[in-house]
């Protein structure tokens, strides 16, 4: 399923078959990139949140030797 909210897109993903759970992203509007991972599985909800996200910034050189 994908809905819009205010500020983000939601989009809910649940198999078909086998294995039941609930995997929800909250994408940001403007470039899609997730702000928030939640699974929901037998009662036990895992959220996850990302924060303070930087993307395309520049990588050291020394990183890739």
């Amino acid at each position: 399923a994908f809905e819009t909210t205010k500020n983000n897109y939601v989009l809910t993903l649940v198999p078909k078959e086998g294995y039941k759970y609930i995997l929800t992203f909250l994408l940001n509007r403007e470039n899609y990139f997730p702000t928030e991972i939640n699974l929901e599985n037998e009662g036990v909800k895992s959220k996850t949140t990302l924060q303070n996200i930087k993307i395309n910034t520049a990588v050291s050189e020394e990183i890739f030797r």
